[in-house]
């Protein structure tokens, strides 16, 4: 009698803990990957900086890197799918941009972080590289410090993207002032100019407008591809300055986000007389 009580209470008590581990998993045993991250972690990053990752509650990611002047906290979110071998996390800038990798928990507040070689555009990795990012946790607080300015990494995004446009719009009129130097005149187009088709990447399309004088002017456009990106016309006019003939330059940009670029400005009387910017653009000094 006494074992006919007995066996079924022991497997009433296993039968509980079981349904207690289905419900709350490994909570009962240790803590959860989603909580363990939480915090504070250092180590280098892609391009080998060191730097501060803070993960928080609300699913927010802080990029602190170190040696910038005055501090500044990359802001983005995170997701995080902990029940894969290795388990995953997006690194979300926006809606329409992410990055998918995966982490790990390989010691004592140490993370693996698989960041070499990623961007939006790959696919997420099944395996760690030798090159993984290895971060050790430095402190559980996730408050940033008070100096420290946030900027979402979205804008920053948006700035490097932007920049995209300055540099190949300058890029093109250098090469079209040393064209127009051995030619007397500038390139109708880029294959003139021997750099192949129109030059186009993901955010811009670039093309070079003839004006009236080919060997006096000529523009170059940069069209972003995103609303949310500015445009840009560079021109450049050949002048005269003591008898010689001197290219002089100028870049616009639209004053807001658009995919136009500005109107191709008016040549000056003179050298020392400034390019103007037409109306909705300014220069870039």
């Amino acid at each position: 009698m006494i074992y006919r009580i007995l066996i079924p209470r022991q497997a009433s008590s296993i039968a509980i803990a079981l349904s207690l581990f289905s419900l709350f998993g490994c909570s009962l045993f240790g803590t959860p990957p989603e909580k363990k991250l939480l915090g504070q972690w250092q180590g280098a990053g892609q391009n080998g900086q060191q730097q501060t990752l803070i993960f928080n509650s609300e699913g927010k990611l802080f990029i602190l890197p170190e040696g910038v002047k005055p501090p500044v906290a990359l802001e983005m979110k995170y997701k995080v799918n902990a029940g894969t071998k290795p388990m995953q996390i997006d690194l979300i800038v926006n809606d329409q941009t992410k990055v998918q990798t995966i982490f790990e928990f390989p010691g004592d507040k140490e993370l693996r972080l698989q960041l070499e070689g990623l961007s939006p555009q790959t696919p997420r990795p099944g395996e760690f590289s030798p090159k993984a990012s290895v971060l050790k946790k430095t402190a559980e607080t996730t408050t940033l410090p008070a100096d420290v300015k946030v900027e979402s990494l979205e804008s920053q995004l948006k700035k490097a993207q932007s920049a995209e446009g300055i540099q190949y719009t300058s890029g093109l009129m250098k090469a079209q002032e040393g064209y127009q130097s051995k030619n007397g005149k500038f390139a109708k187009d880029v294959k003139e100019l021997g750099l192949g088709g129109n030059p186009e990447t993901a955010n811009y399309k670039y093309e070079i407008v003839p004006q009236s004088d080919i060997s006096k002017s000529v523009a170059i456009l940069a069209q972003a591809k995103n609303p949310e990106l500015f445009s840009y016309t560079g021109v450049i006019f050949i002048l005269k300055d003591s008898g010689k003939n001197v290219p002089v330059g100028q870049i616009c940009i639209t004053e807001k986000p658009s995919t136009s670029s500005p109107s191709v400005p008016k040549a000056p009387a003179d050298k020392s007389t400034p390019i103007q910017c037409p109306a909705g653009s300014k220069p870039i000094n």
